[in-house]
């Protein structure tokens, strides 16, 4: 985990945790230094395929104009690669958290997830959303507790 200074995270800002091809996107809605914590809301889950651990970030960052990007984004969409899951969070619980667990996320990360907030979500969707949500934390605690022993 990257520790990050308290300056960099800011109310509204969009933050992320991260566990092996899952990222779980947040908005920030406090930061209270005195304690190092991080009052987060969460928005959505993303889940790519295990194979596919390539972020559209990282695939964009090597090209230098925007022709290129719009052009990188279909090849990248015309590749065969799997469409990430998306999980819509609105209506799930805040996390407070650690400040230095959190990482800023970047326009160009959210570009391709941002319309997976506007969907509308049926109960059964909510609380398939909920269950996946409630697995990634315990999962994240659980990798980030054996990272403390360590």
């Amino acid at each position: 985990m990257t520790q990050i200074p308290n300056s960099i995270l800011h109310p509204n800002q969009i933050v992320y945790l991260e566990l092996g091809n899952e990222r779980l996107y947040a908005e920030v809605i406090e930061v209270v230094v005195s304690r190092q914590l991080c009052w987060a809301r969460p928005l959505l889950l993303r889940k790519t395929a295990e194979n596919d651990r390539r972020s559209i970030s990282a695939n964009l960052l090597n090209l230098e104009n925007a022709y290129a990007v719009d052009h990188a984004v279909e090849l990248d969409n015309s590749s065969g690669l799997a469409s990430p899951e998306l999980y819509n969070l609105k209506e799930g619980p805040d996390l407070i958290w650690p400040i230095h667990l959190f990482n800023p996320a970047f326009d160009i990360d959210l570009i391709d997830i941002m319309p997976g907030l506007d969907r509308e979500s049926s109960i059964e969707t909510l609380s398939a959303a909920r269950q996946k949500m409630n697995h990634f934390i315990q999962q994240f605690w659980k990798a980030y507790s054996l990272l403390k022993l360590d």
